[in-house]
C-alpha cells in the first residue's frame, strides 16, 4: 500500500504539477521518530495516521510554509531515520517548497 502526495494548483480538478508516494514501510520505519516529536506539529499530523480517510488531507498556504520548516527540522534534529526514511522526508520537502512558492496545495491520498 502507499500512499500519494499530489501537488496541483488550488483547483482541485487542476492538473497535477508532480507527486511522491509514501511507502508504508516508510511510514512505520520513522513513525516513532516522527510522533516524538508533537512539537512539529504539521509533519505530526500527517503521519500519525496510514490508511483510511483520517490518513488524507490538503496542505495549503501556510499551512505548506509550516510543513517545510517541520520537515526540515526533523532532518537536522539527528533523528534516526532509515536511508529509505530520510530520502522520503527530503522529496516531501522540496515538493513542499515548490507547491508553497507556487501557490499551489498537496492533497494526500490514502490508497
Amino acid at each position: 500500500m502507499t500512499r500519494q502526495l499530489i501537488a496541483r494548483n488550488s483547483d482541485a480538478a487542476g492538473p497535477i504539477l508532480t507527486s511522491l508516494e509514501q511507502d508504508e514501510e516508510v511510514w512505520e520505519s520513522a513513525y516513532a521518530e516522527v510522533m516524538s516529536r508533537p512539537d512539529l506539529a504539521r509533519l505530526h499530523a500527517f503521519w500519525l495516521h496510514y490508511y483510511g480517510a483520517s490518513a488524507e488531507m490538503r496542505f495549503a498556504g501556510t499551512e505548506l510554509n509550516e510543513l517545510c520548516a517541520d520537515l526540515r527540522a526533523m532532518l537536522s534534529a539527528r533523528a534516526v531515520l532509515t536511508p529509505a526514511a530520510r530520502a522520503f522526508l527530503e522529496a516531501f520537502e522540496r515538493l513542499a517548497h515548490e507547491a508553497y512558492t507556487q501557490g499551489a496545495v498537496i492533497d494526500v491520498i490514502a490508497d
